[in-house]
């Protein structure tokens, strides 16, 4: 038998699929295949030829096809190595210089020459261990020639005196696995997992270093498809340190490599772990080797995840009761992809929007961002609109009967400060002054202590009364006091003393129904529960309307309320510029924390106002008896043209009749109402533009015809 199995190493390739081929050099599947050459005295006769010492191959194919020569391993004995000349000639001819008058002493000893190794040249004697031939690459010598028939190795004794014997020597054969080579570079596809050794590897065909030592290292390849492509190492059990390095050619393997990336210790320890976004149909080559040459086991995974994809979708956002409202990625993001792992959203730029903004188109940037940074942007469009939350700690509620229910919204965009804006309410809560229960629609929150609000009228829908109210609590029973208007020259005052009690009913007279701008107030004492009301028109001072004592609570229901005069009607009404004042409800520390709207100094104000306009006498509003309130009316619009409207504030007692003059007193239209009318409609068409009065009993408004 010529040869023996010696063990060398092995190479696992697993596929994405989870099919494991394994390649094994160290086991009993592959076989490195091992030749003893003959041996003999060296002749010592100063080299007229060469003397050769054979070994027989019977492997058929080529080498570096389908075998490779991987080492010459030699022993012999001579009392001065300098002295010979050794070669390796192939069946066809070939040879190849292992090395020449190297050393000064005696014997080779176990000395192999393979790839990748320290030149000959830089040993001693008996160069024990692995040198590269003196002539280059073994594996590159005999590329592409049979491997079948006499190989030899040729020896001569150059100088007389010394002698010495071949006592044996060897050739070593392998697959063509190994991929050491870069023609030979393993292809990688996405999601493939290579275990692999670079022990029996050599530097022959290393590449351009992108690092100061390369190190004897495998190739590999794999094509770019456009995506993002991971490399990383791990050395289980090791503490092997492995280097990658990634290049393109444009010439493939016979061409300047270019390193585009390369890492050491990117991944945990001595792992490597590189990624870059790879070009389709390009070719890159990748280089494993080991920190500063060092040799061990480990695995090679590449991965291809997409880039990271923004995906925007148009959004609505509607402001907050403060009048700011912020775009967050979630709302824009429509189904965005990752692409390594997981991904971060984010905008960028301006998210954040306030009412200058309503009604303006708007764009917000989306980013995409994966784990290793990689990112992708779109741009959303945003249209930003007001919403109808009421301002925080405001509750919208029924108090009593509402058969239809109600509406509550909050704008803040109808004035710079946004908690100034306008609260706009609808309800169907009929409520007249013999009903023995209330029915409200209530804008309330639960304050406690010296307590008050005032608000300023912007408009109120015919047959509705809007104004301010404090009870003991939201049951409709309960005790309270309330101020209400229409917006006609009469002012409604409400009041229970007792729960379940009746209802005292006060109406005042004698106010500029036409006003531009009504304000009212409304508040309490906590010291003795006398509960103000105040009336303001235009920049006139607030007007004391009614005051009275009620036993109410340490905390009340303090608010807004609006209620239909006609059960047929739906109410509505806006009110503006609200400012209150007052402490929360107990909390967990036992105390009452501040409502900052108002200061107490305001309402220390309020009251000083208020006892200085009893004390000057200044003409008060006159109480109207309920009796008396036939003919009190609202009329609308106000300008007008074509037909004007008329609300009574009660059913009319009796007939009357509804008049228009003109400026010069002359009546120019009239229409008679009946008893128990609460509205009509005059047709103006056909007069002349400018004032005129509408007069109905002892009540008079202005109207400006247009």
């Amino acid at each position: 038998m010529n040869g023996f199995v010696r063990n060398l190493f092995f190479f696992t390739l697993q596929l994405r699929s989870g099919l494991v081929l394994a390649l094994l050099l160290s086991g009993a599947l592959a076989h490195a295949q091992i030749y003893q050459g003959t041996t003999g005295d060296i002749p010592d006769d100063e080299c007229p030829d060469l003397t050769p010492f054979t070994a027989e191959v019977p492997l058929t194919g080529e080498i570096g096809d389908e075998h490779e020569l991987y080492y010459v391993q030699l022993n012999i004995d001579h009392t001065w190595s300098g002295d010979l000349d050794i070669y390796l000639t192939s069946p066809s001819g070939t040879s190849l210089e292992l090395t020449t008058d190297n050393g000064f002493g005696a014997n080779y000893y176990n000395t192999r020459f393979q790839d990748g190794e320290l030149p000959i040249t830089s040993g001693m004697s008996p160069f024990e261990g692995k040198f590269q031939a003196e002539g280059g690459s073994i594996a590159a010598a005999f590329e592409g020639e049979p491997v079948n028939g006499t190989w030899k190795l040729e020896i001569c004794d150059d100088v007389r005196t010394d002698k010495g014997t071949v006592v044996d020597w060897s050739l070593g054969f392998i697959p063509p696995m190994r991929n050491d080579v870069c023609q030979r570079a393993t292809e990688l596809l996405c999601g493939t997992t290579v275990s692999a050794s670079n022990e029996l590897l050599t530097i022959v065909d290393s590449p351009p270093a992108c690092f100061e030592e390369v190190g004897q290292g495998a190739w590999y390849t794999f094509q770019g498809n456009g995506e993002i492509g991971v490399l990383t190492t791990d050395n289980p059990g090791t503490d092997f340190d492995t280097r990658i390095s990634v290049y393109v050619s444009p010439d493939g393997c016979e061409g300047d490599f270019t390193c585009v990336l390369s890492d050491d210790d990117g991944g945990t320890g001595n792992t490597s772990f590189l990624h870059g976004i790879t070009q389709s149909g390009v070719t890159y080559y990748v280089y494993v080797g080991g920190a500063d040459g060092a040799t061990g086991n480990y695995e090679l995974t590449y991965t291809c995840h997409p880039i990271p994809e923004a995906v925007c979708q148009s959004f609505d956002l509607i402001l907050g009761p403060l009048g700011e409202g912020t775009v967050y990625p979630s709302d824009i993001d429509d189904g965005s992809t990752p692409g390594y792992e997981a991904i971060d959203l984010a905008t960028s730029g301006q998210a954040t929007f306030y009412c200058d903004d309503v009604e303006v188109p708007q764009s917000v940037r989306l980013v995409v961002t994966d784990a290793l940074g990689y990112m992708d942007s779109c741009d959303a469009d945003v249209t930003v609109a007001i919403g109808d939350t009421l301002l925080p700690g405001w509750t919208g509620l029924n108090v009593g009967f509402t058969p239809g229910g109600s509406t509550f919204a909050y704008n803040p965009c109808t004035s710079d400060n946004p908690e100034r804006g306008e609260f706009t309410i609808t309800t169907t809560a009929f409520n007249q002054p013999d009903l023995t229960e209330d029915n409200y629609a209530y804008i309330t929150r639960t304050l406690c202590g010296r307590t008050g609000l005032q608000v300023e009228v912007e408009s109120i829908d015919p047959s509705s009364n809007i104004g301010l109210m404090i009870r003991a609590s939201n049951d409709p029973s309960d005790v309270y006091a309330s101020f209400t208007t229409n917006l006609t020259s009469i002012f409604r005052w409400q009041e229970r003393f007792v729960f379940e009690g009746d209802r005292n009913v006060l109406f005042y007279g004698d106010f500029p129904g036409d006003s531009e701008r009504v304000f009212m107030r409304l508040w309490r004492k906590p010291n003795n529960n006398v509960v103000r009301g105040a009336l303001r028109f235009g920049n006139s001072p607030f007007a004391p309307i009614h005051a009275v004592e009620l036993d109410l609570p340490e905390c009340v229901e303090i608010g807004m309320a609006l209620f239909s005069a006609n059960d047929q009607v739906t109410a509505g009404g806006v009110v503006s510029n609200l400012r209150f004042i007052g402490e929360e409800p107990e909390d967990t520390d036992g105390g009452h924390s501040e409502v900052l709207a108002l200061s107490q100094e305001t309402l220390d104000a309020w009251d000083a106002e208020w006892e200085r306009a009893r004390a000057a006498q200044m003409p008060m509003p006159q109480q109207v008896v309920e009796g008396t309130l036939g003919g009190a009316f609202r009329a609308y619009p106000n300008p007008v043209q074509g037909l004007l409207q008329a609300q009574l504030e009660v059913p009319l007692p009796a007939s009357a009749q509804l008049e228009l003059v003109n400026a010069f007193g002359q009546l120019v239209r009239q229409q008679q109402l009946g008893a128990g009318q609460v509205h009509a409609e005059l047709n103006l068409e056909g007069l002349a533009k400018g004032m005129y009065w509408l007069k109905l009993g002892d009540h008079l408004q202005r109207i400006s015809v247009q």
